[in-house]
């Protein structure tokens, strides 16, 4: 980690002194829990990440799906990283969004799978 990056707990700040948002220790400790919780929800493989920029951020992951929530806890999304898609599925729970974006992605890979073999014939 870059120096000025690593967050330092003051009073009830835990923030980067490069950051200058004055995050709150209170929101770390929300976010932990958080993604901690959705990743045991969702079962093996999946990881939590918690991030600071500008406030504090959560995630989970497994491979290369993303999945998180809205601020509010009522739509969770999902994307695949890293496999040139780009969408965002959204749903009432992680299980359902993560399942949208499967589907989308099963369904693209077909297709590139389709396109691979009337191309090179296999």
């Amino acid at each position: 980690m870059k120096k000025g990056w690593k967050p330092k707990r003051k009073g009830d700040k835990y923030c980067a002194p490069l950051c200058g948002y004055g995050c709150k220790h209170a929101a770390y400790l929300d976010a932990t829990k958080n993604a901690r919780a959705l990743a045991k929800r969702m079962g093996k493989g999946w990881k939590a990440r918690v991030w600071e920029n500008l406030d504090w951020h959560w995630e989970v992951r497994r491979g290369g799906a993303q999945l998180s929530t809205d601020n509010d806890g009522k739509e969770y999304w999902c994307l695949f990283n890293g496999l040139g898609f780009g969408e965002v599925y959204y749903a009432p729970t992680p299980e359902k969004a993560f399942e949208k974006a499967r589907k989308d992605c099963d369904k693209t890979m077909k297709m590139y799978q389709r396109t691979l073999a009337e191309t090179f014939g296999k």
